[in-house]
């Protein structure tokens, strides 16, 4: 439905579309944001050039949604809370204070990779306990024997549920 071209998504335009979408008259969208109209307007008027949509309709001094803006709305929530639960996960991450994770891996992962690569994380989080699982016996993820797992996966063997995130990619030409 939209084709948005690639940008930087500035967060404060698609709050101020959100806010000037729900509220019943300007001055409770100036409320509601801590700004004036104008800001809120040109903030709207700024994320429709970035996305190529007329969202708002302001002729004759009223506020109208336009269809579009109708579908975008929930599109703009869902940016919204992901962002905002994206950054609180971080803040939890950060504030802990002796956190624990337990990733299990390969014996070869394990010695040859996880050693020096861990040293970056630890400098990042350096109140992170991390415990280090190596086997070459797979781990039951679902029994909660770690929080994460690094090892080689072949086409296809991904199970539900899970989520998955590739570190390398290669070819073994075996």
């Amino acid at each position: 439905f939209f084709k948005i071209k690639k940008m930087d998504l500035d967060l404060s335009r698609i709050k101020a579309f959100c806010i000037l979408r729900t509220s019943r008259t300007l001055h409770e969208a100036q409320k509601k944001s801590g700004v004036n109209f104008s800001t809120l307007r040109k903030r709207v008027l700024n994320l429709e050039e970035d996305i190529g949509i007329k969202l708002l309709d302001t002729s004759e001094h009223k506020l109208n949604i336009t269809d579009a803006g109708h579908k975008f709305y929930p599109i703009a929530l869902e940016i919204l809370n992901h962002s905002q639960s994206r950054i609180d996960s971080f803040r939890s991450l950060l504030n802990k204070d002796a956190d624990s994770i337990t990733i299990a891996t390969t014996q070869a992962i394990a010695s040859l990779w996880f050693n020096p690569a861990i040293q970056n994380f630890l400098e990042i989080f350096p109140n992170t306990r991390l415990n280090i699982k190596a086997s070459d016996e797979r781990f039951d993820l679902y029994q909660l024997e770690a929080d994460a797992a690094i090892f080689p996966l072949e086409e296809g063997e991904q199970e539900e549920n899970m989520k998955y995130l590739p570190l390398i990619k290669y070819q073994m030409n075996l």
